[in-house]
């Protein structure tokens, strides 16, 4: 992953968010560079960022929702699931970085 987010597991690291953002932005530049001043508080919001993304910009279907990603004891398989959506996802996307709400699918 970019940037100092370490992760060691696929429960509790994932609890926070940010590495879900950042694992968006790095399948696809520009779709979620803000993952560097997320609130690591934010668990939620953050959470829902990320799937919103992963949905919108490159496709991957919401399996989880936001409160099932935030929850201490969220099942490891469930993300190991998510995750590996996300890394066969088609990476075919022109993100515009000012505003990473224009994507394009070419």
């Amino acid at each position: 992953l970019p940037g100092d987010k370490k992760v060691t597991n696929f429960t509790t690291d994932w609890n926070d968010g940010i590495a879900l953002c950042s694992l968006v932005e790095s399948i696809a530049p520009g779709l979620c560079p803000e993952y560097t001043v997320l609130d690591p508080e934010d668990k939620l919001s953050n959470a829902q960022l990320g799937l919103d993304r992963a949905e919108m910009g490159l496709g991957v279907p919401k399996i989880l929702e936001a409160e099932d990603l935030t929850h201490p004891e969220i099942d490891e398989l469930s993300v190991v699931t998510y995750v590996s959506m996300l890394m066969k996802a088609d990476k075919k996307i022109d993100v515009d970085p000012v505003d990473t709400l224009k994507i394009k699918i070419v």
